[in-house]
């Protein structure tokens, strides 16, 4: 967190936020580790909150940066600069999410899967909300374009995922079961669907083709600046 608050002056204020969210998570986790609700407040913190979060903080990394003129006349490339932000959010949120996933370990909350296969529950949305989002935000150089994909993307997910699995249970429908494969919040709607593996392999290389399109795009200075009416 000092690394983040020493390189990103500007998003100071965002950071603390997110870190006050997820120290909330954990109490959540917490107080509901006894009942069945447990569970669902691990998974949904771990697979949606989490990297929700670490998205909309990667939207403004260069997007909206009050510094940014600065920055496109230093030395060093600014997708460079991008990468070193990128490896900041990425490890706030590697960590957040490791804790949760150890915490509720610790706790007897019961969460599907174990080992590094556990960890993929928040390993792949973290990587594709981080990609969508920062490209999103330099596309325009706006850092509210990135917020509103992340928001998108959530309520798609969140509401597309009980249909999905609706359509992969009584008789096998291969169709239905691979459709639920698009689904980036899969755990959580069905977490022991056979293509759950195939599903958390799209949503990290798809995040990963992401990061990558953002770091070119960071390479082009004008993307960043906004369109201003000739007066």
């Amino acid at each position: 967190m000092d690394a983040a608050f020493t390189r990103l002056p500007h998003r100071r204020l965002e950071f603390s936020i997110v870190s006050g969210i997820i120290l909330v998570l954990m109490l959540l986790m917490w107080s509901s580790r006894a009942s069945e609700s447990g569970t669902r407040v691990s998974i949904t913190a771990m697979e949606l909150l989490v990297p929700l979060l670490v998205g909309i903080l990667a939207a403004g990394l260069l997007a909206d940066d009050p510094a940014l003129e600065l920055l496109l006349t230093a030395p060093r490339p600014t997708r460079y600069i991008l990468a070193d932000r990128l490896i900041i959010v990425l490890t706030l949120g590697a960590f957040s999410c490791l804790a949760l996933q150890l915490l509720s370990n610790s706790w007897g909350i019961f969460v599907p899967y174990d080992g590094i296969d556990q960890a993929f529950i928040w390993i792949s949305p973290l990587s594709f909300y981080t990609g969508a989002s920062s490209c999103a935000a330099l596309i325009r150089g706006r850092m509210l374009d990135g917020v509103i994909v992340c928001l998108i993307i959530s309520v798609v997910a969140l509401f597309s995922g009980p249909l999905l699995a609706a359509r992969c249970q009584g008789p096998p429908l291969i169709a239905g079961c691979w459709l639920a494969v698009l689904n980036p919040l899969m755990t959580s709607s069905t977490p022991y669907d056979p293509f759950w593996p195939a599903n958390r392999v799209l949503w990290f290389v798809s995040g990963a083709l992401l990061v990558g399109a953002s770091l070119l795009m960071a390479g082009q200075g004008e993307r960043l600046f906004h369109d201003t009416p000739v007066e």
